[in-house]
């Protein structure tokens, strides 16, 4: 049992992404779903979506433990593609922890790549 327990805090805050709907019809919306767990060390949360026509990459300071833990991001209208999403969580010296997702918007239609972050 104390292996595990160790393993646990030594592992330290992790980041999860979650994207809905995980395949579209474009032009479409995605909403990027982002859960951080609480840690007096989170200071950055940063966003990446690449696909065929746009890339995006957004940054939100994060305040330790008095930190939100659901983020939501919003893509509207995005073309035609597969897509990737990282999202890497930072403390105020690195890389603290990793979520990777894919989703794909399939269709004839194009779209104009906007974005909206909503926090």
């Amino acid at each position: 049992m104390i292996p595990l327990l160790l393993l646990a805090i030594l592992s330290g805050p992790k980041v999860e992404v979650k994207v809905t709907p995980a395949v579209c019809q474009s032009p479409c919306s995605v909403r990027l779903l982002v859960t951080v767990d609480r840690h007096e060390d989170n200071r950055w949360l940063v966003v990446q979506v690449e696909g065929p026509e746009i890339f995006y990459s957004g940054k939100l300071q994060l305040d330790g433990e008095a930190a939100k833990r659901i983020h939501e991001v919003f893509y509207h209208k995005l073309p035609t593609g597969d897509y990737e999403v990282i999202v890497v969580l930072y403390n105020t010296m690195k890389e603290i922890s990793r979520a990777r997702a894919t989703f794909k918007v399939s269709g004839f239609g194009s779209g104009d790549g906007t974005a909206e972050a909503v926090r």
